[in-house]
């Protein structure tokens, strides 16, 4: 077991960080940090270059990566649910209990996708790590969650979905209305192509939802295109979009906060989470669309891998 003073203090965990940067922790609580000046070895290699290389590391080696930010006092930590080693948890929450008081902590965990929460409080972030040990060996059911919200003024909106709420109100979903203008980069627009009974995507906003998780080239090609098995993660286009023919059918809008897995293209799923607003509306020219506005929003309220 090493030991040795750097600017976290002693550290007695098989070594540790000696200031800021990047360490993958492996079951021996080895703290390696890549050096391309040094030859490439079992504890020197640079697993964050290729996805390939860093699926090995959390997948097969059970690595922990952490990424210290000591100016700005933040820690970012990721690991696989699934294939960590618990003593290697066990170190990690050591460090955070021992050096990291005042930091704000990231935490990322797979559990079969990328799930990432914050905490202010270091003993919230411990509490929250080592409660992961628990679902090793669990099978989730079900990888699309929803919960129905109300449109009253007490639900707890982000302040884009409240915007967006009241825009509605005022011009009844005309696109056409100037206040609309601001909000079209984030919006997703569909109008119905009778001919094959399928929506088409009328306007996929640069900034919206979709486009953050899925890429900016998929806003680019997505503009014109049909919403149907092709979308990317066709088992969650499919229960999203479930509720879309309910509120063109009966001109009822409705807000949803989602969380579920969204597959994207050239890299791994994330647990995406965020609050949907759904209603009718009409283009310029007058043709009736479907208008979806979601929000990326890690505070929804639906729980997820709690005992």
């Amino acid at each position: 077991m090493l030991e040795f003073w750097g600017e976290f203090g002693r550290v007695r965990l098989g070594g540790g960080p000696q200031g800021s940067g990047v360490y993958w922790v492996d079951d021996a609580g080895s703290w390696n940090k890549f050096d391309p000046l040094l030859p490439s070895n079992a504890s020197n290699q640079d697993f964050d270059s290729r996805l390939r290389d860093r699926k090995i590391a959390f997948g097969l080696m059970g690595m922990v990566r952490i990424k210290i930010d000591t100016r700005f006092k933040k820690i970012e930590i990721r690991w696989n649910v699934r294939t960590v080693h618990p003593l290697t948890i066990d170190t990690i929450t050591t460090f955070l209990e021992d050096f990291c008081c005042q930091y704000t902590t990231r935490i990322c965990f797979y559990i079969d996708a990328w799930h990432s929460e914050i905490y202010k409080h270091v003993t919230t972030a411990i509490d929250r790590i080592q409660g992961t040990k628990h679902f090793r060996n669990v099978k989730l059911i079900d990888r699309f969650f929803l919960k129905t919200l109300g449109l009253r003024s007490d639900v707890n909106r982000t302040q884009l979905i409240d915007k967006c709420v009241h825009i509605y109100e005022k011009t009844g979903g005309d696109l056409g209305d100037p206040d609309f203008r601001e909000l079209m980069p984030y919006l997703l627009v569909y109008k119905p192509d009778e001919k094959e009974d399928q929506m088409i995507i009328a306007n996929a906003g640069h900034r919206s939802a979709n486009a953050k998780v899925y890429g900016a080239a998929w806003a680019k090609l997505a503009n014109g295109s049909k919403y149907d098995s092709d979308t990317p993660g066709a088992y969650y286009s499919m229960r999203a979009s479930a509720a879309y023919s309910d509120v063109m059918g009966r001109d009822e809008p409705r807000m949803d906060q989602i969380r579920a897995i969204m597959q994207r293209p050239d890299d791994e799923p994330i647990w995406s989470s965020y609050q949907r607003f759904l209603f009718r509306g009409s283009l310029e020219d007058g043709t009736p669309a479907l208008i979806c506005l979601s929000d990326l929003n890690e505070g929804i309220d639906i729980p997820f891998l709690v005992s």
